[in-house]
């Protein structure tokens, strides 16, 4: 069960028990039918939740049952009812709290070929079970400068065959209401050559995100652009992953400064836990013997400039 469903089960049982203190005091019989009407509907609605949602917890779902019964039998006015009906609902309470729960985490990559800058933190997460993980690859458009049309782009069946991936058709956002987020498209409208779909921009994301991570997609020489720092993702997300101390240095002084956690980056987990399948050629590896080893990182914007 997610963290927030639980929260929100204990919540309509609280509800149920503020209900059932106004029986105590002095209200008409009539007011008080009314209660207890409300009272076993309620009862009846969160144990149909359960059953359906979790029907691992199914016990929570007898002592519900239970509960109506002790209700029909203050309608019979039968003595020492109230005080039953006290102890179950505390007794389903303790059960609920009970209940085991996971953060639920989601990873939104679009291009297949970006998938490493998301890979080695998904790897992390899938492998701990306090989290309930899901890749959802969600579908891009790139700009098609003969006709000046957008073409559309799904690149799930591109990704490593280890990854489970989730259809983003069958992922709604507003049913699954991730407590973490990762995306690595900082972009929404303002990239005038990829885009990612529109239901996916960080400000559709945040309207059902608890946590929303932005990690970029590319590394190079250690810094945030200027452009970059503009971008509407680095303003909307809780928080910004960069590559070193240096990167976060370069954003000094912008609104989203206490959001960025400098972790490293995930392209650079990429290259150090593949080093050994990499076709190195034989003379590198003579003249690197014991000595280390430096990456040398060109990006587009050098070649675009120089």
């Amino acid at each position: 069960m997610k963290i927030q469903e639980k929260k929100e089960l204990l919540q309509l049982i609280e509800t149920v028990r503020n209900l059932q203190e106004k029986i105590k005091n002095n209200i008409s019989s009539e007011d008080e039918k009314n209660v207890l009407i409300n009272c076993q509907e309620a009862a009846i609605a969160i144990g149909t939740e359960i059953e359906k949602k979790y029907s691992d917890n199914i016990q929570i779902v007898h002592e519900l049952e239970q509960y109506c019964e002790l209700i029909y039998e203050i309608s019979q006015i039968k003595e020492n009812v109230y005080i039953k009906l006290e102890e179950k609902l505390r007794l389903i309470l303790q059960m609920v709290e009970r209940i085991k729960t996971k953060y639920r985490v989601a990873f939104f990559p679009y291009k297949a070929d970006m998938w490493d800058s998301l890979e080695s933190i998904w790897e992390e997460f899938s492998k701990d079970e306090r989290f309930e993980s899901a890749v959802v690859v969600i579908p891009y458009f790139s700009a098609n400068r003969q006709n000046g049309e957008w073409e559309y782009h799904y690149d799930a069946d591109r990704f490593p065959k280890n990854v489970p991936i989730v259809s983003f058709k069958e992922y709604s956002l507003n049913e699954m209401k991730p407590d973490l987020a990762f995306i690595h498209n900082p972009f929404d409208k303002y990239n005038l050559v990829t885009s990612v779909h529109p239901d996916y921009y960080s400000s559709e994301l945040k309207k059902y995100i608890k946590k929303l991570v932005y990690v970029p997609y590319y590394v190079n020489s250690g810094f945030i652009s200027d452009q970059y720092k503009q971008l509407p993702a680095l303003l909307r997300c809780d928080n910004i992953v960069v590559q070193s101390q240096l990167a976060k240095k370069s954003c000094e002084g912008e609104l989203f400064y206490d959001k960025v956690v400098a972790l490293g980056s995930p392209k650079f987990d990429k290259v150090i836990n593949n080093k050994d399948k990499h076709n190195i050629p034989p003379i590198w590896k003579d003249k690197a013997r014991n000595k280390k080893m430096v990456m040398l990182n060109t990006t587009i914007a050098d070649l675009l400039k120089f």
